[in-house]
């Protein structure tokens, strides 16, 4: 067996929009790849002899509770790519709970490594002060030295103290294929707004909460809810018996994006509480753009500063009263205005870079780890 590039992420891959873009370009320029990640929810995930998976049930959003867990996991996949390591290429690893048995494999074995960072990991979760203070020291030792690090806005380099300069260091941010065609803008019945939200369904710091409350107090608006995540069971409830609540669970890019695709204005709010997003670079954002549906985000947030800047949406404060301020000021005139730019802006900024950045920058950097392997 030809050696192949072995992705590997604490998670399944279903809901990964930049890592199944990664694998279609791997795919479109003959280049093996393998998945290894793990299956710790209830869902199942892709199955194919491309994809391994350790499957210790572990609920999401646990936080240190999860740690045993972790650890378990980083034993399993230590032992998957010694196991494998004839057939190892190189490896993409992403973020910090999977980075260090890797990197261990990469320096004993003499493979190169990958490392990419979706997410700051001190920053998502509440941990105490000297344990962040490692873990930091730790991912950013890993960034420096692996053979490509990947950043996901270029924000990211001030949040990781790193030199734009560094030789090791891309950004590529996490931009949709292609656009789906929205064919008209149209008008609401009764001002009966359409909002959506797809993506990870976190407790408290997303505005999730305050996005139910606000439908359940204006039984005029629609809200549409589709993701995974801790807060599922909540949706569930809050939906069953609201008209205007519709809950779609565990939804593939595809199927989330068509769904979103219909909406007249996108949500995606990332509240302060997570230090991480004060450099928030979220797929939200792209797709928005790529869908021609404005967007309602957080002020003070780099999506927030964007769509103010580029008027493709709007940037509210936090909390439920800070929604309904906004919802009361909405006019028809200004959500079609922001639609229309938000597809503008597409078009003219981000239509190509799926060719030039990952089929480009990626690949390129790929072929020649490949090609070259790591250094001694």
């Amino acid at each position: 067996m030809k050696p192949a590039l072995v992705f590997v992420r604490s998670f399944v891959p279903d809901f990964d929009g930049k890592l199944k873009k990664y694998m279609s370009v791997l795919s479109q320029a003959g280049i093996s790849y393998h998945f290894v990640g793990w299956a710790r929810a209830d869902i199942l995930p892709e199955q194919s002899a491309r994809f391994s998976y350790f499957k210790r049930r572990a609920p999401l959003g646990n936080g240190l509770k999860n740690i045993f867990n972790l650890f378990l996991w980083n034993i399993y996949l230590f032992q998957w790519l010694f196991n494998k390591r004839k057939n190892v290429g190189c490896i993409h690893v992403v973020d910090f709970d999977s980075v260090i048995p890797c990197f261990v494999f990469s320096r004993l074995f003499r493979r190169p490594l990958i490392f990419d960072i979706y997410d700051k990991y001190s920053s998502m979760r509440k941990m105490p002060r000297a344990l962040a203070t490692l873990i930091d020291k730790l991912e950013n030792y890993c960034i420096k030295r692996a053979d490509l690090s990947i950043l996901a806005d270029s924000s990211r380099y001030e949040q990781h103290e790193l030199s734009p300069g560094a030789k090791n260091v891309i950004v590529l941010e996490n931009v949709p294929i292609a656009a789906i065609e929205k064919t008209l803008f149209h008008t609401p019945e009764a001002k009966r707004w359409d909002i959506g939200y797809f993506g990870v369904l976190e407790p408290v710091h997303r505005g999730l909460e305050d996005l139910l409350e606000l439908a359940l107090q204006c039984p005029e608006i629609g809200l549409h809810i589709a993701g995974y995540g801790p807060l599922d069971a909540f949706i569930a409830t809050k939906a069953g018996p609201s008209s205007n609540i519709h809950f779609y669970g565990a939804r593939s890019s595809q199927e989330g994006l068509a769904i979103m695709g219909q909406m007249d204005i996108m949500t995606g709010l990332y509240y302060r509480s997570v230090p991480n997003h004060l450099y928030a670079a979220p797929n939200k954002y792209y797709e928005h753009l790529m869908l021609g549906v404005p967007l309602v985000t957080t002020v003070g947030t780099p999506p927030g500063e964007k769509v103010t800047r580029l008027n493709t949406g709007w940037a509210v404060s936090e909390g439920v009263q800070a929604l309904q301020r906004w919802l009361d000021g909405l006019q028809e005139a200004d959500v079609n205005i922001k639609a229309k730019m938000a597809a503008h802006v597409w078009e003219t900024t981000y239509s190509k870079y799926y060719d030039t950045n990952y089929s480009g920058v990626y690949l390129n950097a790929v072929a020649k780890l490949m090609n070259g392997r790591r250094h001694a």
